[in-house]
């Protein structure tokens, strides 16, 4: 898809549409096609960092529902290419929160996200997570599916990051671990409302993982992330 195919607006910095690559069309279609009815997306950019917006479709022009089959999942094969195993993060990233009661698990969780610069908290009950986000800010949030023991349908802590103001959900990249789930499915990852899912089975490639999804992430949202938090410190 084109930018002209999706109506991109013009950047007033610019003079025409932002200059998207696949990927990053991509992942503001899913964005945009999450948005309740009249709602507008907005995001940066990539060549003069200014903010656009993009309106979700008003209700009256819904189409009828088609069946469509969705993609596979993508391949992993570039997980065993060396460009990826040693990479260093350099963007500063506020603390990260862990919850998974697996002690392997964890602690693998724990050590990749310290070495990308994260400042970890864990946290055994959901309840204790709750208390913890209220008096501090994250960047990233991991989720294990049966962290509460009943999976993601009934998870307190699921439902609480579906449901978080977008003033402050936009700025946290947030992840879930868990045996159903695939890694790097965009598709798997909007419905649960997630910036990324990832199987139990790649956790040993865990480090790889974010490496790759985390500048994707930042590069489309982060600047607008940026500017949202200081239009919030200036109230």
């Amino acid at each position: 898809m084109t930018a002209s195919a999706m109506s991109l607006p013009v950047c007033p910095t610019c003079g025409r549409p932002p200059q998207l690559s696949e990927s990053q069309l991509a992942r503001l279609q899913q964005a945009l096609a999450a948005l309740p009815p009249g709602k507008s997306l907005n995001f940066a950019c990539p060549g003069c960092r200014q903010p656009l917006s993009l309106n979700a479709a008003p209700a009256a022009a819904a189409k009828a529902a088609t069946v469509v089959v969705p993609p596979p999942p993508p391949s992993l094969a570039w997980m065993d290419d060396d460009r990826f195993k040693g990479q260093e993060r350099t963007s500063d990233a506020p603390g990260a929160l862990i919850l998974c009661l697996d002690p392997a698990m964890r602690q693998a969780m724990q050590e990749v996200l310290a070495t990308l610069g994260y400042q970890v908290r864990l946290a055994d009950t959901t309840d204790a997570a709750l208390e913890i986000m209220r008096f501090q800010t994250f960047g990233c949030v991991a989720l294990h599916s049966e962290f509460e023991g009943n999976g993601l349908e009934g998870s307190r802590m699921h439902d609480f990051m579906r449901h978080l103001a977008m003033s402050r959900r936009r700025s946290i990249f947030y992840i879930l671990l868990g045996p159903k789930l695939r890694t790097l499915y965009d598709l798997q990852a909007l419905a649960h409302s997630a910036n990324l899912v990832v199987a139990e089975a790649d956790l040993p490639r865990f480090a790889q993982v974010l490496r790759r999804a985390i500048p994707s992430h930042e590069e489309l949202f982060g600047p607008l992330v940026e500017e949202l938090g200081d239009r919030l410190s200036a109230r």
